[in-house]
């Protein structure tokens, strides 16, 4: 599992985009339906504050914390990548 500072994920969420609903203003039924799926896998893990990281037109990346706090999550179109978060800088 790779690390990740704090601060980097305090930027992150800093500049993300908020719900499905946030970051797009219209989003298509496939879009939220792939949300959802993103949500229930955080509720697999026991995660917590998911959000939609960055977006473009055709795809979206999401994020969240799980573990109290102490991993990352980013799901991106093709994979999921899994973080540490330590408080210092990496």
């Amino acid at each position: 599992m790779r690390t990740i500072s704090r601060n980097s994920v305090n930027s992150m969420y800093k500049w993300s985009k908020g719900s499905i609903w946030g970051a797009y203003a219209k989003p298509s039924a496939t879009k939220e339906s792939i949300w959802w799926d993103c949500v229930a896998y955080m509720h697999e893990l026991g995660g917590e504050n998911i959000t939609v990281r960055s977006r473009n037109c055709h795809f979206f990346t999401a994020m969240f914390t799980y573990n109290n706090g102490k991993n990352l999550c980013v799901i991106y179109p093709t994979r999921k990548e899994f973080y540490e978060i330590t408080e210092e800088d990496c």
